[in-house]
């Protein structure tokens, strides 16, 4: 069991996007391996060889990314203001990079927020949950709690993912007087009426020096507020994610015990490497797609940045987008896995593999390798591996280039959404302005940093009936406790930044933060993030679908590796130019 801070970020991206309808290089498939099983109560106990073109970019650092500039869409982002928290025991050594704790800060809690923003009213939220139901306002203290803090009286209505797109649909259908105050935004084919006829424009707020007002808010770093731009205004506010998306899960236990401690150096390596784990009469295999398996493996990062291609969308001289999918190195990438696939080295559910089986075999030891992402699945990991008798150490593979020259140019995480602009965010309906003032404020306060007092409450409870601190000073869920907080999926309306730390293993959070340095030393952005294609929001999850399934019978021999050139064409003929054009009048308009 671990609590929204201890998950850093807690909801997989990818996992929203699959049941939602979008994905990294558009892959609305990407990865249900990532999903993390809904947790249970736990008792209060002690922690216990191909030569592809030339790459047609050149990766930019995070650093630089990060330096960028605060205009994005014509709108001047809020000021990054960091907080003053607890200090890290291993701070962030740069943008993307997670601040570390080897402990709970307990000794130097704060208060971050001085005074209730709340006038006694009652606020109504719409959100996802992927958790059981959460114990009712009359029987849970801290919810309780939450709402004496914040003088307000919220009104969660958390919906599982599978219902969530037709409550949203039938909310706003229900006209302005139906709307909740605050709304997670899922994908639909009207986004763009809907914010503009019915959502508060929050830039005069947000923009600039005007996040003051909202310290918390004003701590969150300037990626995430990207996707919050639509049509010159800030229109919602981001619950942050970590920068590391999509990564490579390696069953290390497994892998030292018949590989040794040599890592692969190139393509040619990685696949016999595949093969040498591969003993299907032992039950063995070297990896396994999850999901509907896109490609196993090719629409997500590791083999398109294997072999150099773009993140998603990349921009050329004079402000033309060229999609990855049309690059040299996407399609060298598709012929690789349709090979690795040839090879039988693919355990036999992949593609069909449920989101917590694949877990399950990937700690078995059933294959060595399977692509998640980041945030939640790695300390899911690290708990699934430990529980096991013996122990099991999961961890990452660091990425290689197909030929073992430079770095692979890893994709950043776009920090709120994947593909699809807006998506994820939280937004608010129409009010005055005294009342987007105190929905600010109460956002504010769910977005209390690591080692608050807020934050402490919101990922924990309340102390006694939800934790108890150990005696390394680490709160430890009671019975009742997840059920209580965690359950309530605070981090789909707003969270803390993410940090790196797990009560019941120190040196999780030294392991993560190395882990991150070496993805974000070279790592790359989709250039469209903060801009607007409305093809893209009304058919891309159909485009995507088309196109996914057709590498996907090019990998699994279905069709030729000559019918990839058409299968591009298609996507492109379908919409896909439109939506280049509609990125590039929206990157031209804003300069």
């Amino acid at each position: 069991m671990m609590p929204h801070s201890q998950l850093h970020g807690r909801l997989s991206r990818a996992r929203m996007l699959r049941l939602l309808g979008g994905g990294v290089l558009g892959a609305p498939s990407l990865l249900a391996a990532c999903t993390s099983p809904a947790p249970s109560a736990p008792t209060l106990v002690a922690p216990p060889a191909r030569t592809p073109p030339a790459p047609t970019s050149v990766a930019t650092p995070v650093a630089a990314q990060a330096a960028s500039g605060t205009t994005i869409g014509g709108v001047r982002l809020p000021t990054y203001i960091p907080a003053k928290g607890p200090k890290p025991d291993l701070p962030s050594t740069g943008p993307g990079v997670d601040d570390a704790y080897l402990s709970f800060p307990k000794a130097s809690l704060y208060k971050s927020v001085q005074q209730p923003p709340g006038k006694a009213s009652e606020v109504s939220v719409l959100t996802l949950s992927y958790y059981p139901p959460f114990t009712a306002l009359e029987d849970n203290p801290a919810l309780q709690q939450i709402n004496r803090e914040l003088n307000v009286t919220l009104k969660l209505n958390m919906v599982a993912p599978t219902d969530y797109l037709t409550r949203f649909n039938t909310t706003i259908a229900g006209g302005s007087g139906n709307l909740p105050d605050l709304m997670m935004l899922p994908v639909i084919p009207n986004a763009a009426e809907f914010l503009q006829s019915q959502c508060a424009d929050l830039t005069q707020y947000l923009s600039g020096d005007a996040v003051k007002d909202y310290p918390n808010l004003a701590n969150l770093p300037t990626l995430s507020w990207k996707s919050t731009v639509y049509n010159g205004a800030i229109m919602g506010v981001p619950p942050p994610r970590s920068a590391p998306s999509s990564v490579l899960y390696v069953n290390k236990t497994r892998y030292d015990q018949e590989i040794g401690s040599s890592l692969p150096k190139n393509s040619d390596d990685w696949k016999r490497i595949l093969v040498q784990l591969t003993n299907p009469q032992a039950g063995h295999w070297g990896i396994a797609a999850g999901g509907a398996g896109f490609g196993f493996g090719v629409g997500a990062a590791w083999y398109p940045g294997m072999f150099g291609a773009p993140n998603t969308w990349q921009l050329e001289a004079g402000g033309k987008l060229t999609h990855a999918r049309e690059t040299d190195q996407f399609k060298a990438a598709v012929g690789y896995v349709r090979d690795l696939f040839a090879a039988g080295v693919y355990h036999p559910n992949s593609g069909n593999y449920g989101a917590l089986a694949i877990k399950d075999d990937h700690v078995a030891g059933k294959f060595a390798f399977a692509e998640s992402t980041w945030t939640a699945t790695y300390p899911d990991f690290w708990h699934r591996g430990a529980a096991l008798n013996p122990p099991v150490q999961m961890r990452i593979m660091q990425p290689f280039t197909h030929d073992g020259a430079g770095k692979v140019a890893y994709y950043l995480s776009p920090a709120v959404q994947i593909g699809y602009p807006l998506l994820g965010i939280t937004v608010m309906k129409k009010a005055p302005p005294d009342r987007i003032k105190e929905l600010l404020g109460v956002l504010d306060f769910l977005a209390a940093p690591f080692g608050s007092q807020e934050a402490l409450l919101i990922d924990y409870g309340v102390e006694g009936p939800d934790y108890a601190f150990d005696q390394r000073g680490n709160p430890v869920p009671t019975q009742r406790g997840p059920a209580d907080s965690t359950y309530i999926e605070w981090n789909l309306v707003m969270q803390h930044l993410p940090v790196l730390y797990d009560s019941a293993y120190p040196e999780f959070a030294s392991t993560a933060q190395s882990d991150e340095q070496m993805l974000l030393s070279n790592s790359i952005q989709n250039p469209t993030l903060g801009y607007y294609s409305a093809t893209n929001i009304k058919q891309g999850a159909t485009l995507d679908q088309a196109f996914n399934d057709g590498v996907t019978d090019v990998v699994t021999g279905r069709r030729p590796l000559g019918d990839f050139d058409q299968i591009v064409k298609d996507w492109l003929a379908n919409g896909g130019e439109q939506i280049r054009a509609e990125y590039q009048q929206s990157m031209a308009a804003t300069g």
